[in-house]
């Protein structure tokens, strides 16, 4: 077996625990599904963020590792959250939001 072909096995085998997970959080807590997909995706959309900051610490290049950083942890939530406010059924009372 190839090393391609072994890490896409890894990511596939991995996304199932990961759903499988999250779906027992749900059950366990009692939150909403959109609640736990956002902080899912954020988790899951900074990890690679994270590495490559370590990896740039380690390598002594902090430039990456700040703009990595900045740059990813600032759009990754807000792209997930706006995601998720599009196909979310849940609404704010308008007197809140004044």
């Amino acid at each position: 077996m190839g090393s391609s072909t072994a890490c896409l096995l890894l990511i596939v085998v991995s996304a199932h625990f990961l759903l499988s997970s999250a779906e027992n959080i749900f059950g366990l807590t009692g939150l909403g599904g959109s609640l736990i997909g956002v902080i899912t995706i954020g988790v899951a959309s900074a990890a690679p963020e994270l590495f490559t900051a370590v990896s740039g610490i380690r390598a002594k290049a902090k430039g990456i590792s700040l703009g990595t950083l900045i740059g990813s942890n600032i759009t990754n939530p807000l792209v997930a959250r706006g995601g998720g406010a599009l196909i979310s059924t849940y609404w704010v009372p308008r007197h809140l939001i004044y």
